[in-house]
């Protein structure tokens, strides 16, 4: 009863029910009583395999794990202008974000009532509050140097300043296209943006929408665009890589069809450190076949399989999840907490012949010098004649006399540092601070 009534309330609120029994392989089990009570399904009777569970469990764990991670959207009728009044309506999607603590808020210490905070200007002469139309800001001359400035002073509304930094509406403006292969892997400098058609905004964006991502996909093409998210932000030049809808065996989606927006780089974003001798020295030493044969079997010995990054937990929010939930319970936080993305020491032991043979392969039998920690370089002492050059200065300065009459200050900052050194005092700080350090050592006051 107690599984019928929980199936009713899931169907009510149109949820899917699937049904995986836990059977041994060599068995069978007689699916008809439960897709006709539970799935409410008119199907003839069959059976479900005991040898399909281990496929049914893997495809288990992808499909939660793609429903675990929500596609955000990061906004919505943002318009792709191809030019001579014609466009189309787009929305963009975020595949892939870090996670982050929640948000917090801040509440009355009495009740725990959530506060608001509100934010108001008041003008310094009438002593009125100012409104968002009202505010003005002085770009030239510096605010702190219009009273003496020749010039007179450039006010600006808010309003007009969004205008001046507005290069172009909000939004795609098509500029033209290029072959995919021109797309280097050293292009992307952070995680593209996922572009679908929002036909809610505007009818028939849609239709243009997989005309384009048609004959983009056939003809091997990319658009290249520039990209303004919002009124005050600066244009991006970016690269939309139509991406084809990918279906597994039982036909369920894997890949949705749409484009990959690439943020494109800057000419100072793309370096080449392999080229600068002072990165990479002078000499180039190519690995033998030994050695490549050492670090293939590394790498196979140190092969993740299977990874997924939902695999390892953040310990940090891991932990402040946790610290939450023990002060919600009145209870007090564990002192440990099972980090994951520390190194497996256990692991790396039974893989230990294959990296000291590495280590014997590159650097040779038994170098350890590449694994000690080297120590500070230390600071070059000066010879005894530098210091005794330092010395003479000092003592050709009548430290205490100018102490006595209040003139230290009138000394350079590196004569003042000699006399510390000389008398083994700490040369940092301004140059007041020198100053009543000497006069401290000297015992003027």
């Amino acid at each position: 009863e107690q599984i019928l009534s929980r199936a009713q309330e899931l169907t009510e609120t149109n949820a899917k029910l699937d049904i995986l029994p836990m059977i041994p392989q060599d068995q069978n089990f007689d699916m008809s009583f439960w897709s006709a009570v539970l799935l409410k399904t008119d199907e003839d009777q069959w059976e479900y395999e005991g040898s399909n569970i281990p496929d049914r469990l893997t495809d288990l764990a992808g499909i939660i794990r793609h429903k675990a991670y929500r596609k955000r959207v990061l906004s919505r009728d943002v318009r792709w202008s191809f030019g001579a009044g014609f466009e189309i309506a787009v929305a963009l999607y975020a595949m892939i974000q870090p996670a982050v603590k929640g948000t917090y808020t801040y509440v009355k210490a009495q009740n725990n009532e959530p506060l608001r905070s509100e934010t108001a200007y008041i003008c310094n002469d009438t002593g009125a509050v100012l409104t968002k139309a009202n505010l003005t800001k002085s770009l030239f001359p510096n605010p702190t140097q219009y009273r003496t400035a020749r010039y007179p002073r450039i006010l600006l509304t808010t309003e007009e300043l969004q205008e001046i930094k507005s290069v172009q509406p909000k939004g795609l403006r098509l500029l033209g296209f290029k072959s995919r292969s021109m797309l280097k892997h050293y292009h992307q400098l952070r995680s593209p943006t996922f572009l679908y058609p929002d036909e809610r905004s505007m009818s028939g964006s849609t239709q243009t929408f997989i005309a384009f991502h048609a004959t983009m996909l056939k003809k091997q093409r990319m658009a290249i665009c520039s990209f303004v998210r919002t009124r005050a932000a600066e244009p991006r030049l970016v690269a939309l890589l139509p991406q084809e809808e990918e279906v597994d065996e039982f036909g369920v989606q894997v890949t949705p069809p749409g484009m990959n927006m690439v943020y494109l780089p800057y000419s100072d974003d793309v370096r080449q450190p392999e080229a600068d001798t002072s990165f990479t020295g002078l000499s180039h030493p190519k690995a033998d076949a030994k050695q490549v044969e050492a670090a293939e079997h590394l790498l196979s010995k140190l092969n993740l399989g299977a990874f997924a990054s939902s695999d390892i937990p953040n310990p940090t929010l891991q932990r402040h999840y946790q610290v939450l939930e023990c002060y919600a319970l009145n209870e007090p936080p564990p002192e440990e907490i099972n980090d994951g993305t520390k190194p497996d020491d256990e692991g790396m032991q039974k893989n230990m012949e294959a990296i000291i043979g590495f280590r014997d392969a590159v650097y040779g039998d038994g170098n350890d010098d590449d694994y000690k920690v080297k120590p500070a370089a230390s600071r070059k002492r000066k010879s005894a004649e530098e210091e005794q050059d330092v010395k003479q200065q000092a003592a050709a300065i009548d430290f205490k006399g100018l102490a006595t009459d209040g003139k230290l200050g009138k000394l350079t900052v590196n004569d003042l540092k000699k006399y510390c050194e000389v008398n083994q005092l700490p040369k940092s700080g301004k140059k007041d601070d020198i100053v009543r350090r000497i006069a401290a050592h000297l015992g003027i006051h």
